[in-house]
């Protein structure tokens, strides 16, 4: 067996070794763009509370301060997570490449990198 040419379970191994590292991947940029949907959240709340604001009157202020208030959260929760989600993001691909490069040095022996 020539060993510059994996067979097809070196490459379905490979495969399985390296999916842990592209689901943190693929887990940190969703975490990453989690403020977008956070400000998208708080636009539709914050149309929902003028709405409803139009439809009653201007009778209870607080009542528009609270409802604002609440639709701000989604975007706090969005930044709160972006943070964990770039630290998942970087660790994964540093990992996958190292990992990669592993699998690579085992698959082909006497290539160097």
């Amino acid at each position: 067996m020539n060993p510059y040419n994996p067979s097809l379970v070196n490459v379905a191994v490979t495969s399985k070794k390296l999916w842990p590292l592209k689901t943190g991947i693929v887990v940190g940029c969703l975490l990453t763009v989690a403020p977008l949907f956070g400000l998208l959240g708080t636009i539709f709340e914050v149309r929902r509370a003028f709405d409803s604001l139009g439809s009653s009157g201007i009778g209870d202020p607080t009542k528009l301060s609270t409802s604002v208030g609440t639709s701000l959260v989604s975007t706090a929760v969005g930044l709160g997570l972006c943070p964990i989600g770039l630290l998942i993001l970087i660790l994964s691909l540093v990992f996958h490449a190292r990992r990669k490069k592993e699998i690579q040095a085992a698959a082909f022996p006497g290539k160097g990198a």
